[in-house]
């Protein structure tokens, strides 16, 4: 188990669109504490390997594992967003590994009152750049790995991407009822459908008034997705992934402080 795959979010830099936004556009921040925890009663490992990790991982508790900080501009239509992980000390002290620290973009537009990547980037440490960009007009996207196109297909419906995905909702109120997404991890694309329901989070020790949207995974492999949304501007508060049943962990993303509300023109 890569504790960097575990991590669910994170530029080296945006386009130049995002430093020349509209002069009406809002500009948001917000950094988040990622906690992960196993339970191994719920994990389905598939060698002695991730059975040992399994245990080990369980014996921690609840641990920090990084930090997310993301950056980002709505003008109403379109979003831009720049999102940048850092492992914690815990974990690079446990695992050698540099991808623990990872980078991400994400442009996205408004279409039919869905926000639509066009393009998202994804860097792990020094492993190759993951690149998926979406010709709207046609229909189709692509998936790059290293500069090499790696997969082609059409577009069967409104797609985000991880970075994006909490941010679906930005500047709107969140939704009532079901919806209906799919979303890319640079690799490959899910489709996902979320149940809204009232809820609230806590906040520096502010109760806030949110919207939760839950996921029904389709397969074991499936994430289960938890997001929090603030009422008045659809920020994500709070996300929870549930790993699959294979390791049977849980990622907790948390906002550290409530950001000035987003609206845009």
């Amino acid at each position: 188990m890569n504790p960097g795959s575990l991590l669910f979010a994170a530029g080296i830099c945006l386009p130049l669109c995002f430093a020349a936004a509209s002069p009406r556009a809002a500009t948001f921040s917000a950094t988040y504490t990622l906690t992960l925890s196993v339970d191994p009663a719920k994990a389905q490992p598939q060698s002695s390997r991730d059975a040992a990790l399994i245990k080990a991982a369980a014996a921690l508790g609840t641990v920090e594992v990084g930090t997310l900080a993301d950056t980002g501009v709505w003008d109403g239509t379109k979003l831009r967003l720049r999102s940048l992980g850092i492992g914690s000390t815990v974990v690079k002290t446990l695992v050698a590994d540099e991808r623990t620290d990872m980078a991400r973009t994400s442009e996205a537009e408004l279409v039919n009152g869905v926000l639509v990547t066009t393009r998202y980037t994804d860097r792990r440490g020094s492993s190759p750049l993951l690149v998926y960009s979406a010709d709207l007009r046609r229909g189709q996207y692509e998936l790059r790995r290293g500069g090499k196109v790696v997969a082609t297909d059409k577009l069967r419906q409104p797609t985000s991407d991880l970075a994006a995905l909490p941010y679906q909702f930005v500047g709107r109120a969140p939704p009532k009822g079901e919806v209906a997404l799919a979303f890319t991890d640079g690799k490959s694309v899910r489709s996902v459908s979320f149940k809204s329901a009232a809820d609230t989070v806590v906040v520096g020790g502010t109760s806030v008034p949110a919207t939760r949207l839950t996921s029904t995974p389709k397969t074991r492999d499936d994430p289960a997705i938890d997001l929090w949304l603030r009422n008045e501007d659809g920020f994500p508060l709070r996300v929870r992934v549930g790993l699959g049943s294979k390791y049977g962990a849980v990622a907790d993303q948390r906002i550290k402080a409530l950001p000035p509300l987003v609206k845009g023109n």
